[in-house]
């Protein structure tokens, strides 16, 4: 991110464009965890952003161009991937802390040695990343080894959901169709992808320095806002976990257009809607 941000209300004009780039099933949950991985050691989200689909569906394309908020991302650039191991992964998130972790390359595998070690691997973090909690090891001599908590927000990208429904219950579930999110020349997409995506990391690091300006009150306020919007959501009567998730998701919203209409970026009115 850069030290001093440049045009912020360029910047933040760009960010916001991001949202056109695909349906908006796609584009607000994972704009909205943009701006709400800055705040995990206050909401500390408790579940993972799933994006799956088919082959072609663009979801790697997707999930790079939002990670292009935190510096330069592709699709055949994520920072970590299912095929690393346990302890590498659970290290990455713990290292990696108020910002995303964006894992790519959950798929099938083509022996049931190979799909049971990816479901146990898979099972075991995200139990640990949505309890906010990390795996208690001991050294030869009986002394206990650090633990490493998750300390940001995971965003996976893959072919299908984990199987098991208390994992999946973890997970906010974003299913991307190929006719979601299109890449042809002239696309929202290729124009995000050229000219905004330079843009995007003045924005967050715009955005970071309102943060800190305001980081005392947020701590105060915003453990209270949670749960006033995760009671609004619970009316809907999902499961237990997913109006928690819901809104925290929400704050992420909130809080990015708060900053983008502070800049100038929206008006009262758009913010609103």
């Amino acid at each position: 991110l850069p030290v001093h941000p440049e045009r912020p209300r360029e910047a933040m004009e760009a960010s916001l464009r991001f949202l056109e780039v695909g349906d908006h099933g796609v584009t607000v949950p994972l704009w909205a965890a943009m701006y709400l991985a800055p705040l995990s050691s206050i909401v500390e989200p408790a579940f993972t952003l799933w994006i799956f689909g088919t082959t072609g569906s663009l979801k790697s394309t997707a999930a790079a161009l939002a990670l292009c908020h935190y510096g330069a991302f592709t699709y055949s650039t994520p920072p970590a991937s299912w095929t690393g191991t346990a302890n590498a992964l659970e290290k990455k998130a713990f290292l990696i802390k108020d910002a995303p972790l964006w894992i790519d390359d959950y798929t099938a595998q083509s022996t049931l040695s190979g799909m049971n070690e990816l479901k146990n691997k898979v099972d075991q973090l995200l139990r640990d990343w949505g309890n906010r909690a990390g795996r208690s090891r001991m050294q030869a001599d009986l002394s206990l080894r650090q633990t490493y908590v998750p300390r940001g927000l995971i965003v996976s990208t893959g072919e299908q959901l984990p199987p098991g429904q208390s994992i999946q219950a973890r997970l906010f579930q974003i299913e991307v169709e190929p006719t979601m999110v299109t890449r042809a020349e002239g696309s929202p997409m290729s124009s995000a992808q050229k000219l905004d995506a330079p843009l995007y990391p003045h924005a967050m690091g715009g955005y970071l320095l309102w943060l800190a300006d305001q980081l005392q009150d947020f701590r105060e306020k915003l453990p209270r806002r949670l749960v006033e919007h995760t009671e609004a959501a619970r009316q809907r009567g999902t499961h237990l976990r997913m109006p928690g998730n819901v809104a925290a998701l929400f704050l992420g919203l909130d809080l990015g257009l708060h900053y983008a209409r502070q800049v100038g970026a929206i008006d009262n009115e758009r913010q609103e809607a």
